[in-house]
């Protein structure tokens, strides 16, 4: 479906305008802690000499640092065997090695003028477009970010800082597993559904933990959801933009494909707008193939402007009913509508126990058919992955007053009344709705 314009009630969405922002790394990152005493183990050396607001950043996280997490300055000249892994419009990420490792603890007894340490490790360096002349609001979102503290999201080490760009770096650890979407398109296999959960709880107690110390992460898709031994991470909160420079008031940031449609009309990110992405990983989960794969490389704005107009990625019918009904509460089109990440939990772990302990439960035996029909369902052909990338995005406020025709649409079935499927193509389908149950 292509559009040059679309009206929606009075008003005609002008074209919009695509700049490509950063794309996630595909390295996997893991939580390791520490024994430390901040106070002991603060470092008077830890100066820039470059942007004084950085130095007194890291002063102030060692100063509140707890077990979980310590952020310190490490000299770029620690680090070495540096490798381009990827880049992207906001970012560049490398794998280096940190010759001195992370603190595990300070001799006091010695009173040793260096802390020990763990040794040389492998580690991933973020550098940060342009972050030489770092935007205030940002410094001050990044630091929010670190006092996050949950084994669900991404252990951060340090900052560094690029001698010849003189572009600051977030020295992270790294993995080499890859992120959920390589995941799920290399394990297709192994995903039963209790599997499915095991995952999507991880996610969600990393967004609970993250909505609990007041931020939204802003970019919520299986590119920034890193994978390792079973456990599902959360990386780049706190860098969901550029570094030097606010965007602008009609610009959003993100992964088009994951974008709440209030954040596309131009309002403000809340914490309900990752809700509605956790809903489009959910999805993913499910289809185990990406949303809106077949949108073509050169039509993005046209899938900006269906999920303005309510399209969702296309369903299976053998989904489990409970499945359905939270995934589409999460990505209902009226933001106040969605349910809180500590509700996800509560009813993922809700699930989780029913499918373990319970064999005859309705809610198992909804997963458990839903296994059957994934076992006879033929394997899906392999898609490029590379327009799933991070964006800026030209926004317009669409207004509320959006009318719906009933052209073109039909029923999806007793289950969903007032679930409506719009046919694209031969047999795409493309979720479209007016309004969904509301509660858990």
């Amino acid at each position: 479906m292509v559009h040059n314009h679309i009206k929606i009630g009075k008003k005609t969405i002008p074209n919009l305008n695509l700049k490509q922002d950063f794309e996630s790394c595909t390295e996997i990152y893991t939580t390791l802690q520490c024994d430390i005493n901040p106070q002991q183990i603060i470092n008077s050396n830890i100066s820039t000499n470059y942007y004084k607001g950085l130095d007194q950043l890291i002063k102030n996280l060692q100063l509140n640092t707890t077990q979980h997490q310590y952020i310190e300055w490490i000299p770029y000249d620690r680090l070495t065997d540096i490798q381009f892994l990827g880049q992207g419009g906001f970012s560049t990420v490398y794998s280096a090695l940190w010759k001195d490792g992370e603190i595990l603890k300070k001799d006091t007894d010695n009173d040793l003028e260096q802390p020990l340490r763990n040794g040389p490790r492998k580690v991933a360096l973020k550098q940060l477009h342009n972050s030489q002349n770092m935007r205030p609001q940002f410094l001050s979102e990044l630091e929010s970010s670190f006092y996050c503290n949950s084994d669900r999201i991404v252990h951060i080490y340090g900052i560094t800082q690029d001698p010849k760009t003189k572009d600051y770096m977030i020295v992270m650890h790294l993995f080499e597993q890859g992120n959920l979407r390589s995941y799920i398109r290399e394990n297709s296999n192994k995903l039963t559904w209790i599997k499915k959960i095991e995952i999507l709880l991880d996610i969600a107690r990393g967004i609970h933990s993250i909505h609990q110390t007041g931020l939204c992460h802003k970019n919520i898709h299986t590119g920034n959801l890193l994978y390792d031994n079973d456990v599902v991470l959360i990386s780049d909160l706190g860098v969901s933009g550029p570094a030097d420079k606010l965007c602008d008031y009609n610009e959003a940031v993100g992964v088009i494909q994951y974008m709440a449609p209030e954040i596309l009309r131009g309002k403000p990110y809340t914490k309900s707008a990752d809700i509605y992405a956790f809903a489009i990983v959910m999805s993913e989960l499910a289809s185990e193939r990406p949303p809106f794969v077949d949108s073509p490389h050169d039509k993005l704005m046209d899938l900006v402007y269906d999920l303005c107009d309510g399209y969702r990625p296309c369903i299976k019918s053998e989904l489990p009913n409970c499945f359905k009904t939270l995934m589409f509460q999460c990505w209902d089109d009226d933001e106040f509508n969605r349910p809180h990440a500590r509700q996800l939990v509560d009813k993922l772990l809700e699930w989780y126990n029913e499918i373990r302990n319970n064999t005859y439960s309705e809610i198992c035996l909804q997963f458990k058919t839903a296994d059957e029909h994934r076992q006879l369902r033929l394997k899906l052909p392999l898609y490029k992955y590379d327009i799933y990338k991070s964006r800026r995005v030209k926004t317009t406020d669409l207004g509320d007053d959006i009318n719906f025709s009933g052209d073109g649409y039909y029923g999806y079935g007793n289950d969903f009344p007032s679930l409506l499927v719009h046919e694209s193509g031969d047999s795409k389908l493309f979720i479209y709705y007016r309004f969904f149950v509301t509660t858990l």
